[in-house]
């Protein structure tokens, strides 16, 4: 988002009133920061956040604030740190039973590193469903 800032301001135009002068702000920007959209010119700001614009508006408030409460949640430094410690262990088990002799032989090639990767990447995305889905179980519970 370095480079979005940089045209942003280079005019003088603040990225936070655009998106809210647009669509409500916040779903436009996390749109565009989700994309990985990078501007280099103002009027493909304007013109990304028309686009990002488009899709938010096809949610209803409900289904968006229900998105933004998970996505909270999920984004918390406690559920991050609680998940990456799970998929650390659980994932160097799996690495451990789907790969351990080939790490012992050494002919581990370039896929087999990407697929070890993702490997971890699993558990860390269960564990992050699991605690969502329980902190907002609670929540409706109370």
């Amino acid at each position: 988002m370095h480079g979005y800032g940089r045209a942003v301001n280079a005019v003088n135009i603040d990225p936070s009133a655009i998106a809210s002068r647009r669509c409500g702000g916040v779903i436009a920007e996390q749109r565009l920061a989700i994309q990985g959209i990078v501007p280099n010119h103002p009027e493909e700001v304007s013109k990304r956040l028309d686009g990002a614009c488009e899709i938010a508006q096809e949610l209803s408030p409900g289904v968006r604030r229900r998105m933004t409460a998970w996505l909270d949640i999920a984004l918390a430094p406690a559920t991050v740190r609680r998940s990456l410690r799970v998929a650390m262990v659980v994932g160097s088990i799996l690495v451990a039973i789907n790969y351990g002799d080939r790490i012992i032989a050494g002919s581990l090639g370039t896929r087999e590193f990407a697929k070890i990767a993702l490997t971890y990447c699993v558990p860390y995305c269960v564990a992050t469903y699991a605690a969502v889905s329980a902190l907002l179980g609670a929540k409706r519970a109370s």
